[in-house]
């Protein structure tokens, strides 16, 4: 959120991250399903969704002086923080954790260089 929201100060709350227009992330997958999306609906609530991108690298700039919202994973959102006018919120409901998974050939299974890349992208998501 950006940090001179007209609204959003100390706290985010439902009601209010359901009021305003938000920036979601929507990966160009036709099967996906978006874990906010879910949450709400299954508590009877909806967000207003103003626009969709396919990662968060445009996020920050995107959210910076408007009144629109974005989520992110916690550790992305701390570093958009410091490079951008924005503020970080904890989100007004829980969400189930996301499952990233990976996938390749066969064939490439036993490569080694395939199984170090496979362990850094693993590694690196961990730590996110």
């Amino acid at each position: 959120v950006d940090n001179n929201h007209p609204v959003i100060k100390d706290k985010l709350d439902l009601k209010t991250f359901c009021q305003f227009g938000q920036i979601a992330l929507n990966p160009r997958v036709r099967s996906y399903r978006s874990p906010v999306d879910d949450t709400l609906k299954n508590n009877g609530l909806k967000r207003r969704v103003v626009m969709r991108v396919p990662n968060s690298l445009t996020l920050p700039a995107m959210v910076e002086n408007t009144t629109f919202i974005a989520n992110t994973p916690f550790r992305i959102a701390k570093a958009f923080c410091h490079q951008y006018n924005l503020k970080q919120y904890d989100f007004p409901i829980d969400i189930k954790p996301v499952t990233i998974r990976q996938y390749w050939h066969v064939r490439l299974h036993n490569e080694p260089s395939h199984q170090w890349l496979r362990q850094t992208i693993y590694n690196i998501c961990q730590r996110i």
